[in-house]
């Protein structure tokens, strides 16, 4: 298993997707070729790798010194990295938030692909926007790209629903930090109760079962791709541990800040998710 860790290119296919900027032909094809040429084929030949030691996409913590040197020196060009692909049954596995949107063109584009969403009780996904500062007027230029282009006095990101855009300048943080959660986990919501994603095709699994017990979670999920687990596999189990609570007060501290009408919604699809 190939892994990539927010793949940038991924993420602009999906938003001009969603914006109306490439067909569902052309964002297919180019989720085709991103996947295979510049993902896939280019880690099989060691192209690229990150060596950095503190990045979770640290080459390192997917495969040895070993097997990265066999790359480097035994595959030589691209037809010899296919030929390896396919003796070694080799599958792309690819981490990046927001793209739930795109769940259901990456479907058609692959209609073999497994898709892993993770859910998070929304205070804690708020609190963690908020901590970011992801949505402060004065940082949103360099955060949640593409924008619309709009009169708006602050940036606003494609995703951001119509019935909203008019008061997004005047939102308060916690207002925009609510609407962020609720969009997304609003688009996981029809894919997990939708029927486009079958059993076979989608594992769901909770952000808070994750971190209180990585080993089971993983076991699962590696049974269910019929993928064998090896020592890197346990490193990275070993190293999770359950952080500090972001809580500082009860769930309701930023509800007071919150639209009525956002936080409405934001509580009845948090309950719906599973979450106090």
């Amino acid at each position: 298993m190939e892994y990539h860790f927010e793949p940038s290119m991924l993420h602009m296919i999906g938003a001009m997707h969603t914006m109306g900027e490439l067909t569902t032909e052309a964002a297919s094809n180019l989720l085709l070729i991103s996947f295979s040429e510049d993902l896939l084929l280019s880690s099989i030949q060691g192209r690229a790798v990150n060596l950095r030691p503190n990045d979770d996409s640290l080459i390192l913590n997917q495969i040895t010194w070993a097997e990265l040197n066999q790359r480097w020196t035994k595959i030589n060009n691209r037809n010899e990295a296919l030929e390896w692909i396919q003796r070694e049954k080799v599958r792309l596995a690819v981490k990046m938030p927001n793209l739930i949107a795109s769940a259901p063109l990456i479907k058609e584009a692959m209609p073999d692909s497994h898709l892993v969403i993770v859910l998070r009780d929304g205070h804690d996904v708020v609190r963690s926007i908020l901590k970011k500062r992801w949505v402060v007027a004065s940082e949103m230029e360099n955060q949640l790209w593409p924008y619309i282009e709009s009169d708006s006095q602050v940036q606003m990101p494609y995703w951001v629903p119509e019935e909203y855009r008019e008061r997004w300048d005047t939102m308060s943080e916690e207002s925009r930090a609510c609407l962020t959660w609720l969009h997304h986990a609003q688009l996981a919501h029809q894919v997990v109760s939708g029927k486009q994603y079958d059993e076979a095709g989608l594992t769901v699994i909770k952000y808070e079962d994750l971190l209180e017990d990585p080993g089971s979670i993983i076991d699962n999920l590696s049974k269910k791709l019929d993928l064998q687990q090896t020592h890197l596999t346990d490193n990275t189990i070993r190293s999770v541990h359950k952080p500090p609570s972001m809580k500082t007060g009860s769930n309701q501290e930023f509800y007071p800040k919150v639209d009525e009408d956002i936080l409405a919604k934001f509580i009845a699809l948090n309950q719906a998710l599973g979450y106090p």
